[in-house]
């Protein structure tokens, strides 16, 4: 789930086009991250996660955000995180922001 009041807020604050300069850092900053921890080759998986969840939340992506709350708590007891949802999450999430309506 996105929570357009926040995108709304982003494009307000930053104008249709540095909200698109926005979601483009997002998606070069978090893509590599999303990819290592689909992979297994995270050196630090509490951080890795914890970058991840506090991009989402301020773009306003909650599952993305809650996701990685989740992982963030597994990680903490020694379990795996959901890298395939997270994975999924994330590319949900970068498509309708790059389709977002004006």
């Amino acid at each position: 789930m996105i929570d357009w009041t926040r995108v709304q807020e982003l494009k307000g604050e930053f104008g249709e086009e540095g909200f698109g300069e926005v979601v483009e850092i997002f998606v070069e900053e978090t893509a590599p991250i999303i990819e290592r921890l689909a992979e297994g080759r995270s050196a630090d998986l509490a951080a890795d996660l914890h970058f991840v969840k506090g991009s989402a939340d301020n773009m306003g992506l909650s599952d993305l955000t809650e996701m990685c709350r989740r992982g963030e708590a597994a990680a903490a007891t020694g379990a795996p995180p959901d890298v395939t949802g997270l994975r999924h999450a994330f590319e949900g999430a970068r498509t309708a922001l790059t389709r977002t309506p004006a």
